[in-house]
């Protein structure tokens, strides 16, 4: 594996990465902690656009009535850690760093819903059709890419049903999937789980570039390269020497 200063000399690279620490700090950063209040999302989110695409920047309405329906879905749900927060700003990392990458529009929506189906039912206490229902009406043909997204199950545990997905889903799906694997990969290194031992680190960073290799086509070259950063600064952290 290329090693994170191999990949951070690179200028373009260099740059992209310090735009998504930018905004992952952000949205953990001092003000925001645990503040999980619709006053408080509305002024995160736009902070966020503007991060990725400039000060003139306006949120579009596109994804307003999804990211609202994101925020209701996942109310009062908590991302556990050493620093417990809300939910959805697990969500926001994901977002971000597609409007970071410039994604195509459809992948964004389905960014901003990527956990509606597997999470909301049982935080709602609603069907999953009723999800559906609601999904379609607010991102319309995204709702297959959010599908194509979501967990099931298989035989062998979820990392084996996720390898599945990612041979077999478009390349645009798989991309997202590896995005939302940086994402949890900053989570590690930020919030340490209680069970954060290395044999730990060293499996999840082994199951995420496994996630990159099962894609027949390719992630783009930059994403590969984010994924790269992120396994080798986890280990680097945690005095584990890179693969």
């Amino acid at each position: 594996m290329t090693h994170v200063h191999d990949d951070l000399n690179n200028p373009a690279i260099a740059a992209l990465w310090d735009k998504v620490v930018e905004g992952f700090k952000y949205i953990s950063g001092s003000g925001w902690e645990n503040r999980a209040d619709y006053q408080h999302f509305w002024p995160l989110v736009n902070h966020l656009y503007k991060l990725a695409y400039g000060e003139k920047a306006e949120l579009p309405n596109d994804f307003k009535a999804a990211l609202a329906f994101m925020f209701a879905g996942h109310a009062g749900r908590i991302r556990k850690g050493i620093r417990p927060r809300p939910y959805f700003h697990h969500i926001l990392m994901v977002v971000y760093l597609a409007w970071l990458l410039r994604m195509p529009v459809y992948i964004i929506l389905a960014a901003i819903n990527h956990d509606d189906l597997e999470d909301i039912p049982d935080n709602l206490n609603v069907p999953q059709k009723w999800v559906e229902d609601q999904l379609l009406k607010h991102i319309g043909i995204a709702l297959t890419s959010v599908k194509d997204l979501t967990n099931e199950h298989h035989p062998k545990g979820k990392h084996a049903g996720q390898l599945k997905k990612m041979a077999n889903i478009p390349v645009w799906e798989a991309t997202l999937k590896l995005i939302d694997r940086i994402c949890n990969l900053w989570d590690m290194r930020r919030d340490k789980p209680k069970d954060f031992t290395p044999e730990r680190i060293r499996q999840e960073c082994t199951n995420a570039q496994q996630l990159a290799d099962a894609m027949p086509t390719p992630a783009p070259p930059e994403v590969l390269a984010l994924l790269r950063i992120s396994i080798n600064l986890l280990l680097k952290e945690n005095s584990l020497t890179p693969a």
